[in-house]
């Protein structure tokens, strides 16, 4: 996440099933609560939907896409342009990774969820030999820590 600071991705219910957060100031799911009422709230004051927050210096884009929210949290100063694209690249990311049938028989297992994160990973250098090496050193890290996790679901502590 080049030019983010945060991210939610919750339903429209407001249950967050992903976040990756820097510097954790409120609990997730309270925030997803938020989120839902502020929409909620758009929705009968405005007859529409709220689409970005300035709080300071740091503004809020709300993204919705089949029943799920997509708030992400940038510095004032960030390039709009440059940061709904990548929200834009994080929803079609999640999207392809998660299709429409599993998610709609998702219920409240948002462990799911936890490998996301690796997706959306931030690839700062663009260096010719960094874009050679990032997809196999990626899925070798995604295959590895699936066996590590799974390896200790199995023990019984």
């Amino acid at each position: 996440m080049k030019n983010l600071k945060n991210l939610w991705i919750m339903r429209d219910s407001g249950i967050v099933v992903f976040e990756k957060v820097f510097k954790e100031k409120i609990s997730a799911q309270l925030f997803g609560g938020l989120v839902s009422a502020i929409h909620t709230l758009s929705g009968e004051i405005i007859d529409g939907e709220i689409e970005n927050l300035t709080v300071g210096d740091e503004k809020y884009s709300f993204n919705k896409k089949n029943n799920f929210f997509f708030v992400a949290n940038y510095p004032k100063s960030a390039k709009e342009k440059l940061v709904k694209r990548e929200v834009k690249k994080i929803i079609n990311t999640f999207f392809d990774k998660y299709p429409l049938e599993l998610l709609e028989t998702f219920q409240s297992d948002i462990t799911i969820f936890r490998d996301f994160e690796y997706e959306i990973e931030d690839t700062k250098k663009d260096t010719k030999k960094d874009k050679i090496l990032e997809k196999p050193i990626g899925k070798f890290w995604n295959i590895s820590r699936k066996v590590l996790i799974n390896e200790v679901e199995k023990k019984d502590f």
